[in-house]
């Protein structure tokens, strides 16, 4: 990365942060959800674990993703409304300008 970048850097930081958090939140409720379903079925401890590791994959894939979307959302939110500003900007300046000052 180029030096002095320090604002694209918190970005990706940020990005890493959240979605790191969604995966292991994912993991957590995966594996907590598929044991519970295992265990209640009345399959086997080793059954249950086996599954549970499974389905604590899955889920954290599911959450990675959707935390991706989302923060792709926040993302174009921000851009789209950066955009707006600074288009609104050019034309308040356009506005407020006399004939005068175009000469």
């Amino acid at each position: 990365m180029a030096k002095g970048n320090a604002k694209n850097d918190k970005t990706i930081s940020t990005i890493a942060y959240w979605s790191h958090r969604a995966r292991g939140i994912g993991l957590l409720l995966g594996f907590a959800i598929t044991f519970w379903i295992s265990r209640g079925e009345d399959l086997p401890l080793t059954d249950s674990v086996l599954r549970a590791v499974v389905g604590a994959f899955a889920m954290s894939l599911v959450c990675w993703w959707c935390a991706l979307l989302v923060l792709q959302g926040v993302m174009r939110g921000a851009a789209a409304r950066g955009h707006a500003a600074q288009v609104g900007g050019v034309a308040r300046s356009r506005d407020t300008a006399t004939p005068e000052s175009n000469q």
